[in-house]
């Protein structure tokens, strides 16, 4: 079948994400893309020049990147390595498997897979980070 999106769906997923709970957030904004930032890409066809520009984008958002204790503790975890134990105490870490616990008591045919999602959404950005 087909889905069609109610009016604003996009907005009020996104609103009600930001109003839930969520412990250390951090937002910032990246400088404008310039004429001059894209000059360098002008010639390329078009699917070359839309990667460029999303390169760009990347380059920025992890750049900009504050990472908490949290993305250093699902690293950690995912890696079975204490490599970043130096940004989060353990009482950090236990808080953090605790919710992992939590997650783990809901229903799911792959309970491997859905935590190795959670863990990749928080231990991510330390890659990326370190990519840029």
């Amino acid at each position: 079948g087909t889905y069609t999106k109610k009016s604003n769906e996009d907005f009020n997923s996104i609103l009600t994400g930001i109003m839930q709970p969520k412990g250390d957030v951090h937002f910032h904004f990246g400088n404008l893309l310039t004429k001059e930032d894209l000059m360098p890409y002008q010639n390329l066809s078009n699917s070359k020049f839309n990667k460029q520009v999303a390169e760009l984008i990347d380059y920025q958002i992890c750049r900009n990147y504050k990472l908490t204790c949290n993305n250093y503790i699902a690293h950690d975890i995912r890696s079975k390595s204490n490599r970043y134990a130096t940004f989060y105490t353990l009482e950090e870490k236990e808080r953090f498997k605790l919710r992992m616990q939590q997650l783990a008591t809901f229903e799911c045919e792959d309970r491997h897979t859905l935590m190795e999602i959670f863990l990749g959404i928080y231990a991510n950005p330390v890659d990326a980070k370190h990519r840029y």
